[in-house]
């Protein structure tokens, strides 16, 4: 879902969309996001559009409809 709004907004001409995999850096988990979903996931939390759960981002939970809703 990360890599989808990341692209989403890129495709709507929001820039800095393309983040560094040092702002995952504070996450335990970030050893788990997917090569491809680094810079998309990393982009989204620079701009502060995603917090994660605490020190965990969990990028291979499902994502809850309250947590889709607070994203859109």
């Amino acid at each position: 879902m990360m890599v989808m709004a990341a692209k989403a907004l890129q495709s709507a001409g929001h820039t800095g969309m393309e983040g560094q995999k040092q702002d995952l850096a504070g996450y335990k988990d970030a050893g788990k996001v997917a090569d491809y979903a680094v810079n998309s996931v990393a982009g989204l939390i620079a701009q502060g559009l995603i917090q994660g759960n605490g020190e965990l981002l969990q990028p291979h939970s499902h994502v809850t409809r309250a947590e889709g809703t607070v994203l859109i």
